[in-house]
């Protein structure tokens, strides 16, 4: 009876874990076949629109407020990925969105900023979706990550009931051995020479 219990439950793991990643391992594939033949995509060396803009530097504000008031007085897209002061005076803002690359460079004069703007189409359209990271910039960038990570657990799931059920319902083994002893191998030589090169 336990026995069946058991099973039972781990074919719903596997199978509803299989459902919920298979859509974001889609994703994932064509987005990450699509970084391997970049140059099927459009301009992939980005075009950038550099302008001069007065903006006066409001005092005694965080870095934080300081970005968001430059995102909505500009209309910038996306989230703050980096704030940087350099030595020479300046502020460095980055923010990025999928296909849009903004940077913001704030004069010592407090009084003007330098921006700059990036289209970078197609190409960095699929490396924002292939590379979301970080719990921050947003409900939406926030729903992405989470969503990922659950798809990480999923995937891990579905692997581990996979193999479960097939220690339990596969009474020969050799071909399954080998094909798991292949796959791992592969993975750990192409870490390695990954690694070491």
């Amino acid at each position: 009876m336990a026995n069946r219990i058991t099973y039972r439950w781990l074919r719903l793991i596997h199978r509803y874990s299989g459902l919920t990643l298979m859509t974001f391992l889609l994703m994932y594939f064509v987005t990450g076949w699509l970084m391997v033949h970049e140059q099927w995509l459009d301009h992939p060396e980005g075009i950038s629109t550099d302008s001069k803009q007065y903006f006066p530097y409001p005092e005694g504000i965080s870095d934080a407020e300081l970005a968001d008031q430059i995102a909505a007085t500009f209309s910038l897209e996306g989230r703050t990925e980096a704030i940087r002061h350099w030595d020479n005076g300046h502020i460095l803002l980055e923010y990025e969105h999928p296909a849009t690359y903004q940077r913001v460079i704030v004069m010592p004069d407090r009084d003007s900023l330098q921006l700059r703007v990036v289209d970078t189409g197609s190409r960095g359209l699929i490396h924002g979706l292939h590379r979301t990271h970080r719990y921050q910039g947003g409900w939406l960038y926030v729903a992405m990550a989470l969503a990922m990570d659950l798809t990480g657990l999923a995937l891990l799931l579905f692997v581990a009931t996979g193999i479960w059920l097939w220690l339990i319902l596969i009474p020969h083994k050799g071909w399954g051995i080998i094909m798991l002893s292949l796959g791992t191998a592969f993975t750990l030589w192409t870490i390695v020479t990954l690694w070491t090169h």
